[in-house]
């Protein structure tokens, strides 16, 4: 006989020391010393309990002791306490083993936030329980307003601050911490927040949560699902090409399309936008949103031609891009009041004087003048077809506008322009025309191309969606 290396130990029946062996014949494992031996623990080994061992399990289990608990009172082994309890069906509802089971878990781990909640589960389920969550619920700011049924029926709670009503299977988190909303823990940015409750402010409901499509990749920070239009908000830090989340050139215009492709409306909204131009920018979502507090028709109003300078105000006052370059301006009046405006002047690349510029339109904050556009543009095209221009042009930005002001007076899509750029340093976005070589080289930075110069000097690239480019010919 061979050994198997292991160490002398006493056999289970006679209690002799013995080396375990590798000879066929023994039944229990090497505890037994002999094949007469291992013979005889088989044998105990099949002896049914005794019936002082029925009576200790049936008692204990009458208490809603676990098995495994009596197992270790009695010194009976598990799967004799588990026949015992079939025989004489002592079976536990499902609720009791629930709660042993919740209780047991919960003393070995009681951080676990996974079993905290189930243990609030329970403890909902009963009305004088459930007066008590309500209680708790009440003091940290929360209306109850369904509890958990299961998994297809979570808890339902209301914030009384932001009135937003939330669903969650996790109440032990809620009743712990403050409104995800109010608090800013949903990860949300202080802007975000700000869109969102200006937009809520409007009588526009968003989505509760961030708009996903796993499928596509995309998420968009707020989202009106009834009007199918998201909202964008670019940090100028986290959105350039050398943040610690790098965005290249296509990424902008990647995720408009993603969210075209789910027939969303994309705007993108820049940071210095929101912070410098913010009610300009309100000034424009409000009428993507269709909200106006004066709704007007253009056949009620008169076109005239006005000043640069009452033109340039009035854009300033609420257009996002402000005043440019402008040699047309007319004005649109209801009532001796002014409500909307366009200007034109020749591009600062194009030589070609008889190319007019579409640069700026715009009308009054909250004012909706229907056919105006159309009204404004055929006095503008009139007036430049009188002083020799041949053809007009302009682009549109698909970061905010789809182009179908200018399809609806009739100009022609020329050309789809990809993504462009713009610097950023610290909290400012710079137009690349401003900072060319030979500007770049002013500051400092010699001998490299214009993006190392940029890098060097600390200025980076930050991507738009591109643009549209259209024209509208005066002679056809």
């Amino acid at each position: 006989m061979e050994t198997t290396g292991n160490k002398v130990r006493n056999c289970k029946i006679c209690q002799k020391p013995f080396m375990p062996k590798t000879k066929e014949g023994f039944k229990a494992k090497y505890k037994t010393c002999s094949p007469a031996c291992a013979n005889l623990a088989t044998a105990n080994a099949k002896i049914k309990y005794t019936a002082e061992e029925i009576q200790k399990v049936i008692d204990l289990k009458k208490q809603s002791i676990p098995n495994h608990k009596i197992s270790e009172i009695t010194n009976v082994k598990l799967w004799k306490v588990k026949e015992i309890i079939n025989e004489n069906k002592l079976f536990l509802t499902k609720e009791q083993s629930q709660k042993n089971a919740y209780s047991g878990k919960l003393k070995n781990n009681p951080n676990s936030m996974k079993l905290m909640r189930n243990t609030y589960h329970e403890m909902i389920k009963s009305d004088e329980n459930l007066d008590n969550t309500k209680k708790i619920l009440l003091e940290r700011g929360y209306e109850y307003i369904e509890g958990f049924q299961g998994k297809s029926k979570p808890f339902k709670i209301k914030c009384l601050k932001c009135k937003k009503i939330r669903t969650t299977r996790k109440i032990n988190t809620v009743i712990k911490n403050s409104c995800m909303y109010c608090s800013g823990s949903d990860r949300t940015s202080k802007a975000e927040k700000e869109i969102e409750e200006w937009i809520f402010s409007l009588g526009i409901v968003t989505s509760k949560y961030k708009f996903k499509n796993r499928k596509h990749g995309i998420e968009i920070d707020v989202f009106a699902k009834d009007l199918m239009i998201g909202i964008e908000y670019c940090g100028l830090y986290w959105h350039n090409e050398n943040s610690p989340t790098p965005r290249d050139k296509t990424y902008h215009f990647n995720k408009m399309k993603k969210a075209n492709n789910d027939n969303i409306r994309l705007i993108t909204i820049f940071e210095d936008e929101w912070k410098n131009r913010n009610k300009q920018v309100k000034n424009f979502l409000k009428s993507i949103l269709n909200y106006y507090s004066n709704k007007i028709f253009a056949r009620k109003c008169e076109c005239k031609i006005i000043t640069k300078e009452m033109a340039n105000t009035f854009i300033e006052e609420n257009h996002i891009q402000g005043s440019g370059k402008t040699q047309l301006s007319i004005g649109l009046f209801y009532s001796n009041e002014l409500v909307g405006v366009i200007t034109g002047g020749q591009h600062h690349r194009d030589s070609d004087s008889s190319v007019l510029v579409l640069n700026r339109l715009a009308f009054k904050d909250g004012w909706q003048v229907t056919g105006g556009a159309s009204k404004l543009f055929n006095f503008f095209k009139n007036e430049a077809f009188k002083n020799g221009y041949s053809k007009i042009i302009s682009w549109s930005d698909n970061r905010w506008s789809e182009g179908n002001v200018y399809k609806k007076i009739g100009f022609t899509l020329e050309q789809e322009l990809s993504p462009d750029y713009s610097y950023v340093f610290g909290q400012k976005r710079i137009p690349k025309q401003s900072l060319q070589k030979k500007d770049l080289i002013k500051l400092g930075a010699q001998g490299l191309t214009e993006l190392e110069m940029s890098k060097f000097l600390g200025y980076n690239r930050i991507w738009d969606c591109g643009k549209k480019r259209w024209i509208f010919n005066l002679t056809s």
